[in-house]
């Protein structure tokens, strides 16, 4: 028996990159709504679009505004192991391709500049390194920062600061510096993170029980509760500076950080078809949602 399990533990090590590329992410759509505001508080959600609808089995998440008219999204075709970074155009209603790396898969997207967008790249042995990538045909992507192999999500502060999320046992979030200066500010951390002023908003997963919105600030270096999220969930966006809106199953939420009263229903979008939203993004009157079915 001691003469087989040393090839076998070989052949496994050979193969977990295989394997990683052939893991399937859930199949999630993508829609838009317009958001109706009335007296400075959100009334409605009209006119929903779905923006994923050629590929419906398949894997659309992580959407970012790259403008007010498009957003980026990370997107997976049905049968395919293939992740890449597509644009998504909430006017004419098509998209473009924005990434083609058959050794890579591309997530996060995140727009940085006017030219050029940062993301997570994920290679075959499961490293997940943070890179520059040109929003044209013209130029090569580039590594951002070295020695960080874990990121799952980032949020830039400023040109030359961001926060990383760190996935661990616990996942961790850290302040970083372009020059690679770094430190840890929170643990038990959310995949959530909203740029709010000069702070940063994000979920701290105090228990299973308890999941709270906290504010962080560079300066004192410390975070504030600014309110409970609602049970189970830990994706929201920020609507305005006034208002952060979370999803619960198939029903919107909101919460005014000028006068905290709570979560307040806006619309339950059962309606459409939409039975849990997960992650959300927010410009200008439009709400991008994420419906994982499954």
């Amino acid at each position: 028996m001691k003469q087989l399990r040393q090839p076998i533990f070989v052949l496994l090590v050979i193969l977990a990159p295989f394997l990683l590329t052939a893991q399937q992410p859930p199949a999630t759509v993508l829609f838009s709504f317009d958001v109706v505001m009335r007296n400075d508080s959100i009334v409605a959600l009209d006119n929903p679009i779905c923006l994923s609808g050629d590929n419906l089995s398949g894997y659309n998440n992580q959407p970012a505004f790259l403008s007010d008219q498009e957003i980026l999204a990370s997107v997976q075709a049905a049968g395919s192991n293939q992740t890449d970074i597509y644009a998504f155009n909430l006017r004419t209603r098509t998209k473009r391709r924005l990434t083609a790396t058959n050794d890579f898969r591309e997530y996060s997207p995140t727009p940085h500049g006017v030219q050029s967008m940062s993301l997570v790249r994920q290679d075959t042995a499961g490293l997940q390194q943070l890179w520059i990538y040109p929003l044209q045909a013209t130029g090569k992507p580039k590594q951002l920062l070295s020695g960080f192999d874990v990121i799952g999500y980032h949020c830039w502060m400023t040109d030359s600061t961001l926060v990383l999320f760190e996935v661990g046992n616990p996942n961790v979030l850290q302040w970083v510096h372009l020059d690679g200066s770094k430190s840890t500010f929170a643990s038990d951390a959310g995949r959530c993170l909203q740029k709010l002023d000069n702070t940063l908003l994000y979920v701290h997963k105090f228990s299973d029980q308890y999941w709270f919105i906290k504010r962080y600030d560079p300066v004192d270096r410390r975070a504030q509760i600014v309110t409970e999220t609602l049970s189970g969930s830990e994706d929201f966006v920020l609507v305005g500076k006034e208002h952060l809106v979370m999803a619960k199953g198939s029903s919107i939420f909101q919460f005014n950080l000028a006068h905290p009263s709570g979560w307040h229903l806006i619309q339950d979008l059962a309606p459409y078809g939409i039975t849990h939203i997960t992650r959300l993004a927010y410009r200008n009157g439009k709400l991008i949602l994420v419906e994982n079915p499954s």
